[in-house]
């Protein structure tokens, strides 16, 4: 990032060019550009229509009567 009295630069790791806008001085602004902000908007409606993918794999069900046995008191400990 570099930054002059007048004006904001953002460059990516190959030194190009990534934003570049007049600075601000206002207290608590946000600089949006439109263009990305429309962006943002489609793919928000996107992800609002399109139904999650199903997994391809099966989960395998954990046994829960382990966290039973560790937690009840010793006289009515069973062993499995």
């Amino acid at each position: 990032m570099h930054t002059t009295l007048h004006h904001v630069t953002v460059t990516g790791p190959g030194g190009e060019t990534i934003a570049t806008h007049q600075r601000i001085w206002a207290k608590g602004r946000t600089i949006t550009d439109p263009a990305h902000q429309a962006a943002a908007k489609a793919m928000r409606q996107q992800r609002a229509t399109t139904p999650a993918p199903k997994p391809s794999f099966d989960i395998a069900a954990a046994d829960l009567t382990v966290y039973d046995r560790i937690t009840s008191s010793p006289a009515k400990r069973t062993t499995a």
